[in-house]
């Protein structure tokens, strides 16, 4: 009854879950990696809908929302509620391509940006919504939904081409992530992200605008997450080489360690330390953000933090 879905994760190298369904399952579930992007295939049995789910890492950051006109994107009561919401929250943007802006609802912060995205993806876009496909298009992810009866045996060449369809989708998006302006509210932070990955070595991003690569060998990560149109924080994380023991107690640091954790903290970070390494969180406006200080009074603090558990102090 459910080979096809066996067949599918083969095909895909996916995870099936659960692995052995039965009689009274009403969720199936495929899960993972296709082309290094996070894929999830799921069956509704009692809505009768398979969900394809191709995911974008990482997500982009125009807060774009694009549905064929007037389908609802979410299934089900709640996903009604979301729908309407939805529409009384933003009103539609408009691209000026006479024919995108009537088949299509578009939310997005940026006019501009949303339209420079969309236009590589006119074609594809235009066949999808001739051809009456249910689709959601989002910062994170392409989303296909389809409404299949009750019996499964005609899944198969459903799903793969949903699939295709997804991650060709998703390669469009990922050649035209580098031609996107950043968003204007981070113009600001541009300039101190490029000299901090010239002078340290590590790979930049600019939509969404991130830094990350490896500082003195511990695996590193600077990256924007928008919050709401126009308002994004930044979350730095600095991983250790190899985790702390077992008996790590992040309430009781070392006191070199709290020192440089303090003047993350003045500066107006939310910070956590784990036996894995230190997550430093802060608010981005209009103000330059120091990007080189801040992680080096990140470094200190995991400097000190292994300096004190190679003496095994309160760290065994």
């Amino acid at each position: 009854m459910y080979g096809n879905y066996r067949a599918v994760a083969e095909r895909f190298g996916l995870t099936m879950s659960p692995a052995d369904p039965g009689l009274f399952t009403t969720t199936i579930e495929l899960s993972g990696e296709v082309e290094s992007h996070p894929v999830r295939i799921r069956r509704l049995v009692g809505m009768h809908t398979i969900e394809t789910e191709i995911h974008l890492t990482p997500a982009l950051d125009l807060g774009l929302d694009l549905t064929p006109a007037g389908q609802p994107p979410y299934p089900g009561a709640f996903g009604v509620l979301r729908y309407i919401g939805r529409i009384f929250a933003r009103a539609d943007l408009h691209v000026g391509d006479t024919e995108l802006d009537d088949a299509f609802s578009v939310h997005g912060d940026e006019e501009a940006r949303v339209r420079t995205l969309l236009e590589p993806l006119r074609t594809t876009l235009l066949e999808w919504f001739r051809a009456q496909h249910h689709f959601h298009l989002t910062d994170s992810m392409v989303t296909i939904r389809r409404y299949s009866p009750d019996q499964f045996s005609d899944d198969l060449p459903d799903i793969v081409g949903d699939v295709d369809a997804a991650l060709a989708l998703a390669r469009l998006l990922e050649a035209e992530r580098p031609k996107l302006a950043p968003a204007s509210s981070l113009i600001p932070q541009i300039r101190t992200f490029e000299t901090f990955a010239e002078g340290r070595g590590t790979q930049l991003l600019v939509t969404p605008l991130v830094t990350w690569g490896s500082l003195r060998g511990r695996p590193f990560v600077a990256r924007t997450r928008r919050l709401s149109p126009h308002v994004f924080d930044l979350v730095v994380s600095l991983e250790l080489e190899s985790p702390l023991g077992e008996g790590f107690d992040p309430s009781k640091l070392p006191a070199e360690t709290e020192t440089s954790l303090d003047a993350l903290r003045k500066a107006g970070h939310r910070v956590e330390v784990t036996a894995r390494g230190l997550h430093a969180q802060h608010s981005l406006d209009t103000e330059t953000y120091d990007l080189d200080t801040h992680v080096s009074s990140a470094e200190e603090a995991l400097d000190a933090l292994e300096r004190a558990h190679s003496h095994h102090v309160g760290y065994r």
